[in-house]
């Protein structure tokens, strides 16, 4: 459940990556991609594999829907996490890709 979704969001925004010719777009794309290929794809396995615990389901059996409770989950989380990823990781690309192009 870890492993898998890390490796295809560290890969898929790699070959992406690799098509952006512009150094300060694909700088902010790639890290944003990891951000969000990664909670897709982590949030994804966790409700295949986690749909019929007791946990999840005492969520649904007490009136709350489960499905909103993983949006806003994510949505809150995830948004933060996307956003700083972004910044924090795309001015650190741009300064490395900069050193190693001149």
């Amino acid at each position: 459940m870890c492993i898998i979704p890390r490796l295809l969001a560290g890969f898929l925004p790699g070959i992406v990556g690799k098509k952006i010719q512009s150094l300060t777009v694909k700088s902010f794309v790639v890290p944003l991609l990891v951000a969000v290929l990664n909670t897709i794809f982590f949030m994804t396995l966790f409700v295949v594999f986690f749909w019929n615990t007791d946990f999840v389901q005492s969520l649904n059996s007490e009136g709350k829907n489960i499905i909103a409770f993983i949006i806003a989950f994510v949505g809150i989380n995830g948004v933060v996490e996307w956003v700083s990823t972004t910044l924090i990781g795309g001015a650190i690309n741009k300064a490395i890709l900069s050193i190693q192009n001149k």
